[in-house]
């Protein structure tokens, strides 16, 4: 589109009939330059649409690795927690029981 009218009236001349006016071999142009743009844009538009839904996918795909790093990890996390709680509750027991026994004793 980055012709002028008369560059383009110039440049189609040859292609005259004689029945054409240069009214018509303008408005034949302009309509072949925005068909040509229509689908240029349609193009674009479907182009970006498919990089949009692939880097919707890739995010998914990211999201859901991390979901399942944190929960790897929250799990490892009550374990290591379990297992540091583990020999205070059996000295807790032992004492409570320890305790009851003094007092049924008493």
């Amino acid at each position: 589109m980055t012709m002028s009218c008369g560059s383009i009236f110039e440049k189609f001349t040859n292609d005259l009939d004689g029945s054409e006016t240069e009214k018509e071999i303008l408005i034949k142009r302009l309509q072949e330059l925005i068909q040509v743009e229509g689908s240029q844009v349609d193009q674009d538009l479907k182009d970006r649409k498919q990089k949009l839904e692939n880097i919707d996918e890739s995010h998914k795909i990211k999201v859901d690795a991390l979901k399942q790093e944190c929960m790897m990890e929250e799990e490892n996390l009550i374990k290591r927690q379990k297992q540091k709680r583990s020999p205070y509750r059996q000295n807790n027991l032992k004492e409570e029981i320890e305790d009851t026994e003094r007092d049924s004793k008493t």
